[in-house]
């Protein structure tokens, strides 16, 4: 899917051993992971099948009895051992989701430190992924030198092998802010409250399609008097049409609006983004290698002519209001007004 320009020797492009690691678990759900759960990211029949890391994937307090670092542990030994079953010599691919990203990071650094595994065999795809350079939330712990209690912050170093990663933008966990900006904190909790648990192969092949994919430059690090690179590190940012702060208020309408109501409440709320969007990136500080996500094309509802923008709704572009935060909550509100309306009880006849 990414990283397909690999130099020749590197990795080859279908390795034949695949590891699959998934995510936490929902609360009061089994952490025993689907053995075919790996098909949403590799995608459906896939040759070779993928072998599933199973381990506890608890988040304690939050979820499970077992703490971030203590579950990590144990998806890493079993994914060793996975590996060390079924190695015959040839490339590695790790494939991470959210929890088991760090897993896969972990695994990586066991096998090249541990195993001695020539780095060049290894190949790490992840989804969701708090350990990336670019915008991962134990990644800026790390930076920030801030330790929470059973969350080991780590920067997954894509120094040796070769490591792609798949985000979505505003998903606190993969793309969290780079300051203290409280809006652009505020927006990237929503985002991952609505958008982390939706990663898979078909949401990224829909966002490259739309063009919604904003990648970095692959990076090759070259050993020194070595003719082929020995690692690559791809960033891939799937970039969000609309921000998850203002979503809310988009359900509102579309609940409870007919279809004028909703066309007219969403082009409040597209206004509202505009103006916060801007706010919002302030948070982040933009494309710098080693520590920050990659911006990219910024999304701007109904652009003049002169403006390029990647994602536009479908619809005609309205008169432009000289007010349109003011526009917005009145539209808003009297789509609340007219649900209160609704659920009101109607007296008897």
């Amino acid at each position: 899917m990414f990283g397909s320009t690999s130099p020749a020797g590197a990795i080859p492009p279908e390795p034949p051993v695949y590891l699959y690691a998934g995510g936490t678990h929902g609360s009061g759900q089994p952490s025993h992971t689907s053995e075919t759960e790996w098909e949403a990211f590799l995608g459906p029949g896939h040759v070779p099948p993928a072998y599933t890391v199973q381990y506890p994937r608890d988040l304690a307090p939050l979820v499970g009895d077992t703490t971030l670092d203590d579950s990590v542990d144990e998806g890493v030994t079993e994914a060793v051992r996975l590996f060390l079953l079924h190695d015959e010599g040839a490339a590695i691919n790790l494939v991470g989701v959210s929890q088991g990203a760090v897993v896969m990071a972990r695994t990586k650094r066991a096998l090249i430190d541990a195993e001695g595994v020539d780095p060049t065999r290894i190949y790490v795809l992840t989804y969701g992924d708090p350990t990336n350079p670019d915008g991962g939330f134990l990644a800026k712990l790390d930076r920030l030198n801030i330790n929470i209690p059973g969350f080991t912050p780590v920067t997954h170093t894509p120094g040796e092998g070769g490591y792609v990663t798949v985000v979505i933008e505003y998903d606190v966990i993969a793309d969290s802010p780079d300051n203290l900006n409280p809006v652009s904190w505020a927006n990237a909790l929503m985002g991952a409250s609505y958008d982390h648990a939706t990663y898979s192969k078909p949401l990224t092949d829909a966002a490259l399609a739309e063009h919604r994919v904003v990648s970095n430059t692959e990076e090759w690090y070259q050993a020194p008097g070595d003719e082929q690179a020995v690692a690559y590190y791809q960033h891939n940012l799937i970039k969000q049409k609309n921000l998850p702060l203002t979503r809310p208020l988009r359900e509102i309408g579309t609940e409870i609006a007919d279809d004028d109501g909703d066309v007219r409440v969403n082009r409040a709320v597209d206004r509202l983004d505009n103006l916060l969007r801007p706010v919002v990136d302030a948070g982040y500080d933009g494309g710098e290698p080693g520590g920050t996500r990659h911006i990219g094309t910024t999304t701007k509802h109904y652009p003049e002519a002169s403006e390029t923008a990647i994602a536009n709704p479908a619809v005609a572009k309205p008169k432009t209001l000289k007010t349109p935060v003011r526009d917005a909550i009145k539209t808003v509100s009297e789509a609340v007004k007219k649900l209160t309306n609704r659920l009101a009880a109607k007296p008897a006849e």
